[in-house]
């Protein structure tokens, strides 16, 4: 599948497991359980791609000469064993890409989260950075990040971020004692990692697809 003109794209009807962005456009790309597996984005264009997941996924991304991509994630795990895989490509000067991914993780899953950045020895001015927040709702948990940075490039920078945590019982406890139930209670916490993810997502979207799938899994 070729994408040739700036615009916001639902990928969820398409059979495509292959995109191209096409040279000197910004793609917004929705897909809600994020079904491609590679894309390659030409010279002098913006990727932004959101998606909300609950089971695997594997994903490449492929840069050309001054490209850039910014891929958000909410990953709402509900298979225990379940391995997320993203990785980013740089063979030329001037890319860039990022990588923000909020996680909350349920009781008893065990998850694995594969990120890895490959930047060329030849190629100048590239950077890739990736920032993951883990968020567990109940007690017992398993977690294995497996950040894999291959810089082969002098000229290029890359960064890596981990945060781990447990929604805080006394701040969950002060918010209900508010007369708030534990859904929105919740969602209170959550709200400033929600927006990092996709505060450049039409809010129609966020509130449709992100915000029932949330609903759904806190509620279960």
């Amino acid at each position: 599948m070729m994408i040739t003109k700036s615009w916001f794209y639902f990928t969820s009807g398409t059979e495509s497991e292959k995109i191209e962005i096409w040279e000197n456009i910004q793609v917004d790309i929705f897909d809600d359980s994020l079904k491609i597996k590679t894309i390659t984005v030409w010279k002098w264009s913006v990727l932004n791609i959101f998606s909300c997941i609950n089971s695997k996924a594997d994903l490449e991304i492929f840069h050309e000469y001054n490209s850039r991509s910014n891929i958000n994630l909410l990953v709402l795990w509900s298979e225990n064993n379940t391995k997320i895989k993203i990785y980013s490509i740089i063979e030329n000067d001037g890319s860039e890409s990022n990588l923000n991914m909020v996680s909350l993780v349920n009781n008893e899953d065990s998850i694995e989260i594969d990120s890895k950045i490959i930047i060329n020895k030849w190629v100048k001015w590239s950077s890739w950075n990736i920032k993951q927040n883990n968020i567990f709702l109940w007690e017992k948990w398993s977690i294995r990040s497996i950040p894999w940075l291959k810089i082969a490039s002098n000229e290029s920078k890359s960064s890596h971020s981990m945060k781990i945590e447990k929604i805080s019982d006394e701040k969950l406890f002060y918010l209900r004692s508010r007369w708030i139930d534990k859904e929105n209670a919740v969602l209170i916490m959550l709200e400033s990692l929600f927006d990092s993810c996709f505060k450049n997502l039409n809010d129609d979207i966020f509130k449709n697809e992100i915000h029932e799938k949330f609903n759904d899994y806190i509620l279960r």
